[in-house]
């Protein structure tokens, strides 16, 4: 395996799931179990999204749209967290933001997770890490058969433990008939990520934004993001509000990456500054994840060190990959 697809296969569940505190660095150290299926989850799915962007010549729209569905299929149809209201890490939500048995906030939040932290920043970071190859393929065809058949498995098996086993004696036996939505879900934003194509704005002579000015946007965004998922439901009793945020929080994010991306010279150092302000919200919560109370049954020990280790790679990589300065008239 070239070091290349080995990076992006660490990198993902490392950015994904380790870094939020959902599955800390020691808990994946002393269960193997959890390392492999971390990797075959995380690591196959941004292998496969990967792939298929490069390999169909497709844009960053469609990779945020492929991570949308991978987003689904992990909340929605793997761990069921949009279904079962005895997933630990919705418990705070106390049903607000709940219909038809699906919790929306839960849902849309955490697709915008995945879709932007799990997929899109994993691809990023590892493409400016490896920038001669950033624009081309990385695996052979075999080698997407097999990260979409590891894809699966781990999907499957996932499925399997936290569908139907795990919290099968507390009450919850097996994924609701709405389970459909997020089937239904998983598949348009996966047709609309292969299939559509989104028309380029017309080019601007105005320069893209400084990098510094995008960390920093990158980093607001990531705290609206927090602010509406996790905060703004304890203010209201209605889940209306943190949906709203959260899906103007999107569309806002959206806009302005389209007409940035029409900016002359708006390239991979910009997008490594958008996606280094949303990881650095993360690295500035480690101290409060690891030293703060403790979580239930997770041993947060190291999550400041790596916090600190990407901290040391993010810096070094925006080093590297400083736009080049425009040339100088005639």
């Amino acid at each position: 395996m070239k070091r290349r697809t080995l990076t992006l296969l660490v990198l993902a569940p490392l950015l994904g799931e380790v870094l939020p505190g959902s599955t800390p660095p020691l808990a994946l150290l002393v269960n193997p179990i959890a390392l492999v299926y971390n990797l075959a989850l995380y690591g196959a799915g941004a292998l496969v999204v990967r792939e298929l962007i490069r390999r169909r010549g497709l844009g960053w729209a469609n990779l945020l749209l492929l991570g949308a569905a991978y987003g689904v299929l992990e909340e929605g149809l793997v761990v069921t967290s949009w279904f079962n209201p005895l997933w630990p890490d919705t418990v705070f939500l106390g049903g607000r933001g709940s219909l038809l048995g699906i919790n929306w906030i839960w849902a849309l939040g955490l697709t915008l997770y995945h879709a932007v932290v799990s997929i899109a920043a994993s691809i990023t970071v590892a493409e400016a890490l490896f920038p001669e190859a950033a624009e081309s393929p990385w695996l052979p065809r075999w080698g997407l058969l097999a990260a979409g058949g590891l894809l699966l498995a781990a999907s499957l098996f996932g499925l399997l433990i936290f569908g139907f086993l795990l919290f099968k004696k507390l009450g919850y036996a097996h994924p609701p008939g709405t389970y459909v939505v997020a089937l239904a879900a998983a598949g348009l934003l996966t047709w609309a990520g292969l299939r559509l194509r989104f028309r380029t704005l017309a080019p601007s002579p105005n320069p893209p934004p400084r990098l510094w000015t995008l960390r920093l946007l990158g980093l607001a965004a990531a705290v609206v993001w927090f602010w509406a998922e996790y905060v703004l439901p304890g203010w209201t009793r209605s889940g209306l509000p943190p949906l709203v945020a959260l899906a103007g929080l999107a569309v806002l994010a959206w806009t302005l990456v389209r007409r940035w991306s029409a900016r002359t010279g708006f390239g991979q150092p910009h997008r490594l500054a958008l996606v280094s302000g949303v990881l650095a919200f993360f690295v500035l919560l480690e101290p409060v994840v690891e030293f703060g109370p403790p979580a239930a049954g997770k041993p947060t020990a190291g999550l400041v060190l790596v916090g600190l280790g990407l901290a040391a790679l993010l810096v070094w990589l925006s080093r590297r990959a400083r736009p080049a300065a425009p040339a100088a008239a005639a």
